[in-house]
């Protein structure tokens, strides 16, 4: 029997390939736009609850609950640096912009990917103890356009049942 998950209009959701926007809740199925504003329909019975309530994929749950809170966020901030990177929002949507979204470099202009991650690796070097180069930051996005959230968590540190199927 399917755990029961409380989900509504504006949640967000967990997928494998990063955050959606639930935009309607069926009987059976939840309607969630995704950050390039694409559509799609889950079935309630692919997500789950965590421990924190924040629903979440089957196929992320097990071995996202696996990965410790430490890990879970490092990746989230991975995340959230190729979504600002890629949708001008750290959220990847507008309509969860935060005040100062998008940054100066990040919203709808015309620059390269290759662009934006220089001006990220740039803002991120103000941190104290550095932060990640440019090549990095090209690697997350990368890895995140291929293998969705699992690419960008530490491969060090991916439980082996979150490695992507490479089979053909």
């Amino acid at each position: 029997m399917a755990d029961r998950i409380r989900i509504e209009q504006g949640s967000r959701v967990l997928l494998v390939s990063g955050p959606a926007l639930v935009v309607a809740v069926g009987a059976k199925e939840v309607t969630v736009r995704l950050p390039d504003d694409s559509v799609a329909v889950i079935p309630t019975a692919d997500l789950h609850q965590e421990i924190d309530g924040k629903p979440v994929a089957r196929g992320l749950g097990p071995a996202w609950s696996a990965l410790p809170l430490d890990e879970r966020d490092i990746t989230l901030e991975r995340l959230a640096i190729v979504l600002e990177i890629t949708t001008g929002y750290r959220s990847g949507f507008a309509a969860l912009a935060e005040p100062d979204e998008p940054r100066l470099g990040f919203g709808s202009s015309t620059r390269t990917i290759t662009s934006r991650c220089r001006t990220m690796a740039e803002l991120l070097s103000t941190r104290s103890g550095g932060g990640p180069k440019k090549s990095t930051i090209e690697r997350w996005v990368r890895l995140h356009r291929e293998q969705g959230l699992i690419g960008l968590i530490d491969r060090r540190r991916r439980p082996r049942k979150m490695e992507p199927d490479l089979d053909p």
